[in-house]
């Protein structure tokens, strides 16, 4: 969902990327060997197998080293839920001559509601040993859809990446800086005097480091272990520390077998005007798995341990993780099983999908006690692809938002479910033409069944659409749109009754120009609707945004 400003441009963070890559087929005689290199695509620390409502710790930046046309993204904060993990598979690619030139480049623009933008990044020329990066960007909007000032929001970013790759391992780490800001504006409008922009506001500053490390030689034994560590203080005076340490590897048994074994420990302490809290988990996954011919078959546990002191959550919980799939030739697969295990909640993880929170909030982890999955993808030429799928899953202790009408209805609390049902279908599809035209589309239904205590699924659609359309006029002219729809969103009122918010409808509409190899421009129309697009009840999002910008490579 949107917020305010234009911000997940450069919405960066630092973790370890991480992916666990397909064993390689054996080689045929004759093979050229020393003419070819694996492109590798870094695993994500990820705390169970159940796909994520957030990150645990920002993502390092890829250190794409391709010199390209300048391409702007501008959009706003997104808080809905992914549509799907897309598969990523493993490529071949014969070698090329590496360019003597970097990518480094940098981007200004500007826009009404008084909203600069700006981004530099710095990278080394491609290296066979060494590589790094430096990004640096701001954007804001002093003034917003409430009282001009009263609901303005900001965001600056600073990230240091690297990696070290050696014969037998690789090395990766980065230093991050994240500074967010924005304003409880979720105020009465009759409200007298109207407040003052300072004092509702609301920033934190995040500081944080990771370190990777991964095998080289995954013939036999794949190997990716990763730690990382945040601390993150808001203006209020919370304040959360937290460190995890995790891995996943696979050992190759000989025949169609292998063992894999996963784990995380984290680690946290949250410190609130009132109160401190030290919190603990720790997740173990082993998993036997058996690959005749096109099938795959992985069998396991996930056992997990958590501190957390509720009543209807368990310190340990056992979950199974059984899953089959079929593979179709190298073009897809489809998979199904049952899953389970714990997800690790936290109070970054909460303010990256709401940042309108109260600082009383109650922290608590979410157990997914089983899930029943069916899922695929198919690739056709290359150019039209579908995904889909279908779950049913029960959660104890699933958290969401209602306002406080306690202490301050412009702040949100949350309130966490004894038993919710989840039901899911998905589709999405894309379609690309000669690297010029590109279609997108995903459709998602979501139905809560929650317990009579909490009568509904607050702030959770029902219903989700995006679709996307890129289209490459000239050489020098591109044309983007994207289009975002949410429905079924309920929230509690003053009078604790349920009320339906308004449907979500957002386009948003860019061009861009390429002046030269070096020289661009852009033009971005965001919520072309203008409609006031409130995920969050009493938070509209600003209309019609106008925004241009320039951007130089070097």
């Amino acid at each position: 969902m949107k917020y305010s400003i234009v911000l997940s441009l450069f919405l960066l963070s630092g973790a370890t990327a991480m992916a666990q890559e397909k064993k390689e087929e054996g080689k045929k005689p004759g093979s050229l060997q020393d003419a070819q290199f694996e492109i590798i695509k870094e695993r994500k620390n990820r705390v169970g197998e159940a796909d994520r409502r957030y990150e645990k710790i920002p993502p390092q930046p890829q250190l794409d080293r391709e010199h390209q046309a300048q391409q702007f993204d501008i959009k706003d904060y997104d808080l809905g839920l992914p549509l799907f993990s897309p598969t990523i598979r493993v490529l071949k690619m014969k070698k090329e001559k590496r360019p003597s030139y970097t990518p480094n480049y940098v981007k200004a623009g500007f826009g009404s509601y008084v909203s600069p933008y700006l981004e530099l990044y710095l990278a080394n020329p491609k290296s066979r040993d060494m590589n790094w990066n430096v990004r640096a960007a701001h954007a804001s909007s002093l003034n917003g859809p409430v009282d001009s000032k009263n609901s303005g929001a900001s965001e600056t970013a600073i990230d240091l990446g690297g990696e070290f790759i050696g014969k037998r391992a690789v090395l990766s780490g980065n230093l991050f800086y994240n500074r967010r800001g924005v304003h409880f504006y979720g105020y009465d409008s009759d409200i007298d005097p109207t407040p003052d922009a300072s004092d509702i506001a609301q920033n934190w500053n995040t500081f944080g480091a990771n370190i990777g490390f991964r095998n080289v030689d995954r013939d036999l034994m794949q190997l990716d272990l990763g730690t990382d560590f945040y601390y993150m203080k808001g203006k209020s005076g919370i304040s959360e520390i937290g460190w995890t340490i995790g891995g996943e590897s696979e050992f190759d048994l000989g025949g169609d077998w292998a063992l894999g074994l996963d784990g995380d420990v984290i680690i946290s302490s949250l410190d609130k005007p009132v109160e401190k809290e030290s919190r603990s988990y720790v997740s173990v996954r082993p998993t036997i798995k058996f690959r005749p011919n096109v099938f795959l078959i992985e069998a396991g546990v996930s056992i997990n341990y958590q501190s957390d002191t509720v009543e209807n959550l368990a310190s340990a919980v056992i979950a199974p993780l059984l899953k089959a799939t079929y593979e179709f030739d190298g073009a897809g697969k489809i998979s199904a099983g049952i899953r389970g295990g714990v997800d690790y909640n936290s109070y970054q993880s909460f303010v990256e999908e709401n940042p309108f929170l109260a600082d009383t909030i109650a922290i608590f982890n979410t157990a997914k006690d089983y899930e029943l999955f069916l899922e695929g993808d198919y690739a056709l030429l290359g150019s039209l692809g579908i995904t889909g799928g279908f779950s049913y899953a029960r959660y104890t202790n699933m958290p969401f938002f209602v306002n406080d009408y306690v202490r301050d209805p412009a702040q949100f609390i949350i309130i966490y479910d004894d038993e919710t049902d989840v039901t899911k279908f998905f589709a999405d599809l894309y379609y690309d033409f000669q690297e010029k035209f590109r279609l997108t589309a995903g459709l998602e239904y979501n139905g809560y069944s929650v317990s009579d205590q909490l009568k509904e699924a607050w702030h959770r659609p029902t219903l989700i659409f995006r679709g996307g359309f890129d289209y490459k006029i000239t050489e020098k002219i591109g044309f983007n749109t994207k289009f975002e729809a949410l429905t079924g969103i309920k929230a509690l009122d003053e009078k604790g009754e349920a009320i339906d918010l308004d449907a979500i409808l957002d386009l948003d509409v860019k061009g861009t120009y390429q002046v030269n190899k070096k020289i661009s421009a852009f033009v971005l129309l965001d919520n072309l609707l203008s409609k006031d697009n409130a995920y969050y009840y009493r938070y509209p999002t600003r209309g019609l945004m106008v925004m241009g910008g320039v951007g130089v490579s070097f």
